[in-house]
């Protein structure tokens, strides 16, 4: 693989692992009235049979990650990009779902240890619910997002005029296209969640307001700053648009960088916030929290599936936000999304990937035509047409448009760095003979499987 790639896996990969890593340990310990995902009570963390628990979860998280690790440095001695890039995916995945694992055996062992000091209550479920000021608790506005919305769609719409090369631009505006969508979705999230119902702490309905007023307004200075960030990034990649495209494209991937340690940031606040406010509250905690649902609903401690329950969305027992009931047709159509999203992407990148990167370059001189073959017939440039035929060794700076770039193929539209000139290709890269020619308005560079029969081509052409 190229340098870029073997960067791109590192900088995405490794940070996934350590952050996934840290938030298992982190709930590792008692939190709120919960160890390892199940109902706790204060002093049960000190008992040998539980710190046992906690010492082989520790031990079964560390081989985890090490073994991932080195997995993970091991794809970077893979030479096909589109092998890969498909080990990769998968690699991503299983970096999520093999670090949970330790956790909700960990979970299972806790709850079996309960039922055995008949600490278990089994099928008690209890569901409280805080009528007073019921439906009035409202922290959060659409109006909140207007601002934002409003500076994030224009820097957005501002490559159209700043951007010259007509490709380029409507490429870039998809780009920051995306990340307005990103604000829309905070948006929505902030309400949704911002409408979700109270959590009971206490007897006392002062109490119980009172504690989810001020999370709520933490939740919502979340948001906010999740919001702003997003403008303002898309705000300098619109500023950075002005001085060209690679330019643009440059501080793109710079700002996303600082986005998400930004939000990373963010969320770690979130997270110390909330148990500071827990630890202001907790004199008043005649109801622990975590105390409503039952440990059965909660499966390994990480997925509430609870078909007595109606409620479509839970406040997460591990990490910060709610959680989806799994149950709930609403659950059962996003796990079927997600496990379609998931399948597909590893489908894709195996299935489509993989024989485009390893499926020979072919070209051909037939019924008065260069026909040029990868997967499928991509150019049909007719002989009397080509003008200006010249077999190269070299290739100028090229940046790509659209297409396909591999380390050994490069295909579609790409364009001249010194001279902006737009052309297409169809070659590999690691070759080191090409034809070069215009047709109408278009430079192409080409080549076939190997010099030899680049060569070939060309004298045919020539003759």
């Amino acid at each position: 693989m190229d340098m870029t790639t073997t960067l791109t896996l590192l900088a995405c990969g490794v940070p996934i692992l350590l952050i996934v890593y840290g938030v298992m340990r982190y709930y590792s310990r008692p939190r709120d009235g919960l160890l390892f995902g199940a109902r706790a009570e204060p002093g049960w963390a000190e008992e040998p049979e539980v710190k046992a628990i906690r010492r082989s979860f520790i031990r079964q998280m560390n081989w985890c990650t090490l073994i991932l690790l080195v997995i993970q440095l091991g794809l970077l001695l893979v030479p096909y990009f589109s092998i890969a890039l498909t080990a990769w995916v998968v690699w991503m995945i299983a970096a999520i779902v093999v670090l949970e694992i330790p956790y909700a055996r960990a979970n299972r062992t806790l709850r079996h240890w309960k039922a055995e000091r008949g600490y278990a209550r089994s099928g008690e479920q209890r569901r409280l619910v805080e009528l007073k000021g019921l439906g009035r608790l409202r922290c959060v506005r659409w109006l909140d997002f207007l601002w934002p919305g409003i500076v994030c769609a224009a820097a957005c719409a501002a490559p159209v005029w700043l951007v010259k090369e007509s490709p380029e631009k409507w490429l870039l505006v998809g780009t920051l296209a995306t990340f307005l969508l990103v604000e829309v979705i905070f948006g929505i999230c902030a309400v949704w969640m911002d409408r979700t119902r109270n959590t009971i702490i206490s007897t006392d309905s002062r109490v119980n307001l009172n504690y989810n007023r001020a999370k709520r307004m933490l939740w919502r200075k979340m948001w906010l700053w999740c919001a702003w960030l997003t403008a303002a990034l898309v705000a300098a990649c619109a500023a950075g648009s002005d001085g060209g495209f690679n330019m643009a494209m440059t501080a793109v991937g710079v700002g996303s960088a600082v986005y998400g340690a930004a939000v990373l940031a963010l969320c770690i606040w979130l997270i110390r916030a909330q148990r500071v406010l827990n630890r202001f509250y907790q004199p008043q905690m005649d109801l622990p929290i975590g105390s409503i649902e039952d440990d059965d609903c909660w499966l390994g401690g990480l997925i509430y599936y609870n078909p007595d329950d109606r409620r479509v969305n839970v406040e997460k027992r591990v990490g910060v936000g709610f959680t989806i009931n799994m149950a709930t047709p609403v659950g059962k159509v996003f796990s079927a999304v997600i496990t379609l999203l998931i399948v597909g992407t590893v489908v894709f990148c195996g299935v489509f990937t993989i024989p485009v990167e390893f499926c020979p370059l072919t070209l051909s001189v037939e019924r008065g035509a260069l026909t040029a073959v990868q997967v499928r017939e991509d150019y049909s440039i007719p002989l009397d047409s080509i003008e200006g035929l010249e077999l190269v060794q070299s290739l100028p700076s090229l940046a790509r448009v659209n297409g396909t770039g591999m380390p050994k193929l490069s295909k579609g539209t790409y364009r001249d760095r010194d001279t902006g000139e737009r052309c297409e290709l169809f070659l590999n890269p690691e070759n080191g003979e090409f034809l070069k020619f215009a047709s109408g308005d278009t430079t192409y560079y080409m080549s076939a499987a190997d010099d030899e029969q680049t060569v070939e081509i060309y004298h045919e052409l020539v003759h």
